[in-house]
């Protein structure tokens, strides 16, 4: 699976979006099992890939199935990691050495 974060330097939300899924996946025990790329909207690169996932606000979050297909999009608020955590708990069914959970988040 993949998470793209789409988000600019002046937005005070954005950077801290790609930590905290890299925070919760490694907690959840799946981060091997999933990218997280950041795209910063001020480059014409950054901004041409949001517009082609439908995206007009940041920050913004795609995430895509293993075959590239969007499953869910957030955009233009933070998310909480309870919004995101069910689009990753059946990886931890299908990973033969999953970690439990530290906490639950």
């Amino acid at each position: 699976m993949k998470v793209e974060i789409f988000g600019r330097k002046d937005c005070s939300v954005c950077g801290g979006i790609k930590d905290k899924f890299t925070l919760f996946l490694e907690r959840w025990g799946v981060a091997g099992s999933v990218v997280v790329e950041y795209h910063d909207t001020e480059t014409v690169d950054g901004l041409s890939k949001m517009m082609q996932r439908g995206c007009r606000d940041v920050p913004a979050v795609v995430i895509l199935d293993y075959g590239g297909q969007v499953v869910v999009t957030w955009q233009g608020r933070p998310i909480e990691s309870k919004e995101f955590k069910p689009y990753f708990e059946h990886l931890k069914k299908t990973l033969p050495n999953a970690v439990p959970e530290k906490n639950n988040a």
